[in-house]
């Protein structure tokens, strides 16, 4: 009897951190699954020339997408939970701000590349518009504060809602 109060504390003690992962591992499964879904219907429309240039715009700007990052995942989520609130607030404003600045010389980055290569004007136009989004993941800063108070069933809805929005748009 003793064994199972003591697996019920435990179970009661760790319920919040097994949901965390099993929302995860979800989030995890459903964007794989929608990225090979979305990969395959994307490069049998394209047919394999488009796919390749699809591919070559990709890969240019995820080349340099982590200048746009500096490595702050880790680092805001230790310092959200460490930190007092009154710090917080400074600390995600501040990786909001660094990550904007990284996003801005990527972009930069790329209309340079485009400047000394000789690409045509659809694919500068597609790499400019990939690169402009990412501006917008300034905005994950947010995430590290929901993850570092183990609320990831939030920040997992909403990715799986983004993902689903994207790849409903990447296949429009």
């Amino acid at each position: 009897m003793k064994n199972i109060q003591k697996i019920i504390i435990l179970s009661k003690k760790y319920h919040n951190k097994i949901t965390n992962v099993l929302w995860l591992f979800l989030e995890k499964f459903f964007l794989l699954a929608v990225e090979i879904l979305v990969i395959s219907l994307v490069a049998k429309h394209l047919g394999a020339e488009d796919y390749g240039v699809y591919n070559y715009v990709i890969s240019v700007v995820a080349i340099l997408s982590p200048f746009s990052v500096f490595g702050l995942s880790g680092v805001l989520v230790r310092y959200c939970i460490d930190s007092k609130n009154l710090e917080l607030s400074n600390i995600i404003s501040s990786a909001i701000f660094l990550r904007f600045i990284g996003s801005v010389l990527v972009v930069i980055l790329v209309i340079f590349f485009i400047f000394f290569s000789a690409l045509q004007s659809e694919i500068a136009l597609y790499l400019i518009l990939l690169a402009l989004s990412e501006l917008f993941k300034c905005l994950t800063a947010v995430a590290s504060w929901f993850e570092a108070n183990l609320l990831n069933r939030i920040t997992a809805k909403v990715k799986i809602s983004v993902v689903s929005i994207s790849a409903v748009l990447k296949l429009f």
